[in-house]
């Protein structure tokens, strides 16, 4: 039963696409097997909450509901996480933006303008066939911390990690994070 552990393989990394392509290739009876024990996965508290979301998110899929799909214009593992707790189908699409402040910048600005850029980015790139179902919602979003007006750069080792909860122990900072999203069907933008 390769198809089958595929199926659930697919189901636990909540791609919608991977779940429908696994799903058209079960017999009637084990896909009736795999709904219900779907529909027992849904309903039972004693499970962790992403297998529960997984599951509601395998069963649309299957029963050919059109929830939004949302293309996550990010490659962080963070807001993977968060979107996977809204229950919906989504996948992950590239934004190859350079996000270097420009000078003078403020640190609201700024995760605005790259919010738009990475979205407009990903849009650029995205297909059709990207999605597997209709409203298609992309999501791009940035997040940057300031410490004292000085925007501080994403760390991108260990030691730097360290270094900025170092300097940020102890102090007052602000945390900022645009959002926008972009219908794929209609284009509205927010």
């Amino acid at each position: 039963m390769d198809d089958l552990e595929r199926f659930w393989s697919n189901i636990f990394s909540e791609d919608a696409a991977r779940i429908g392509e696994a799903w058209a290739t079960l017999s009637a009876g084990e896909r009736e097997a795999i709904a219900g024990h779907l529909r027992s996965i849904v309903t039972d508290s004693d499970r962790p909450p992403e297998q529960r979301h997984a599951a509601s998110i395998a069963l649309s899929v299957a029963s050919g509901k059109s929830a939004p799909t949302i293309l996550l214009a990010s490659g962080s593992p963070r807001r993977r996480e968060l979107i996977a707790l809204l229950g919906l189908p989504f996948g992950t699409t590239p934004a190859d933006v350079d996000e270097t402040p420009h000078s003078g910048e403020e640190p609201a600005a700024m995760v605005v303008r790259l919010s738009l850029t990475k979205a407009e980015s990903a849009r650029a790139t995205t297909r059709p066939s990207d999605y597997p179902t209709t409203r298609p919602i992309l999501l791009a979003a940035d997040t940057t911390v300031s410490l004292d007006g000085e925007i501080l750069a994403k760390p991108t080792t260990a030691v730097e990690a360290r270094s900025m909860l170092t300097r940020l122990r102890g102090r007052s900072h602000q945390v900022y994070t645009a959002i926008t999203l972009i219908n794929l069907e209609t284009g509205e933008q927010i």
